[in-house]
């Protein structure tokens, strides 16, 4: 049986915080950008970073009263990125935040000498930092296009090892997923090197945030939008349910949920007669499964019969031209057989359990 994706929050942190206005990634499916576009007419800057310096630089920083420690105290940073413009500024503000005592995910699409910077500064405080790393795809063409400004693939995963070989904790976001068909080969690639989870999901309101001005947009968000069809997303979840290092953020689970919950609804009424309605069972017969549908059926058919639940079965032809027949071929059913032999017509629609 299948069981619904647990939730988890990826992002499970008591405080969020930002110290940017825009984000020199410019990634088109930004939510974060077209908010800001929608609310405040703030589109065509995006790309240049806004340094809060007084937050970063100057105001002091307390730790966070909370004391849960299944959660992060903070999460950093959330609208923005930690880019070569933002570096200084990033730095000032995660020291005085570890300073205080408190515990960090910092999550970002790693560029290799902002990492070098960050765990060579942020060493001291190892133990409170989880570094979360954005790797969204192997594919270059696809980085290029949907995260212009962000760093290759190598780049990220270079600094992915690198985080790793340092002792610090990671995890891996592919959110949003950006190549689905050769995901299992982007998580077999950094699986290695990750201490904690690889997170997916999906690509959040791709036909709000995605602006279409050319052929080629269009034909990129197209292929996102089939890409995240439902029947891909539970392919993909079948193919890494074994993994326990996979983990799905809520655009995935409210995907996957629903269709668990549809397969085993369909289970439930599939099943000749739910065991709920039965008043009287005989003893569970012990039988080797084939895989086959009529032994499966045979042995669920004897395990509800009764002499109410009999008179259900409309054509007493059934054991006799398909159950049985079908026993008697496999000697490993022979207590289903024997079963069977003490079935005796007690009208057309209807049996003796005598």
């Amino acid at each position: 049986m299948e069981h619904k994706v647990e939730v988890e929050i990826s992002e499970v942190a008591k405080k969020k915080e930002s110290i940017c206005n825009g984000c020199s990634n410019n990634c088109r499916y930004c939510s974060t950008r077209e908010i800001k576009s929608r609310l405040h007419s703030q589109s065509s800057d995006w790309a240049t970073e806004q340094v809060d310096v007084m937050k970063a630089f100057n105001t002091g920083y307390r730790k966070v009263r909370d004391n849960d420690p299944s959660t992060y105290d903070i999460v950093f940073p959330t609208t923005h990125d930690i880019t070569l413009n933002t570096l200084g500024a990033s730095l000032a503000f995660l020291k005085k935040v570890l300073v205080a005592g408190n515990t960090v995910l910092i999550i970002t699409k790693p560029n290799p000498v902002c990492i070098q910077a960050l765990t060579m500064e942020l060493a001291p405080w190892k133990s409170q930092i989880h570094l979360r790393l954005s790797i969204t795809a192997m594919d270059e063409g696809l980085l290029k296009y949907w995260e212009p400004n962000a760093p290759s693939f190598q780049q990220r995963f270079i600094a992915l090892k690198d985080c790793f070989n340092k002792g610090f904790k990671t995890s891996v976001n592919i959110e949003p997923a950006l190549d689905i068909p050769n995901l299992p080969v982007l998580v077999d690639t950094v699986m290695p090197f990750v201490t904690d989870k690889i997170w997916i999901g999906k690509m959040n309101h791709a036909n709000r945030c995605v602006v279409v001005e050319t052929e080629e947009d269009r034909v990129q968000l197209e292929r996102i939008l089939n890409s995240q069809e439902d029947l891909h997303f539970w392919n993909l979840y079948h193919k890494l349910k074994s993994n326990p290092k996979i983990g799905y953020n809520d655009s995935m689970r409210t995907v996957i949920n629903p269709l668990i919950e549809k397969q085993q609804h369909k289970a439930q009424t599939d099943s000749p007669l739910p065991k709920e309605s039965v008043s009287s069972q005989p003893e569970p017969v012990e039988i080797s499964s084939h895989g086959v549908v009529a032994s499966d059926f045979a042995f669920e058919l004897l395990k509800v019969f009764s002499e109410r639940q009999a008179a259900q079965f409309q054509q007493l032809q059934l054991i006799e031209d398909i159950v049985a027949p079908f026993v008697s071929s496999h000697p490993e059913l022979q207590k289903v057989n024997e079963i069977l032999k003490t079935l005796k017509p007690k009208s057309r629609n209807g049996f003796n359990l005598n």
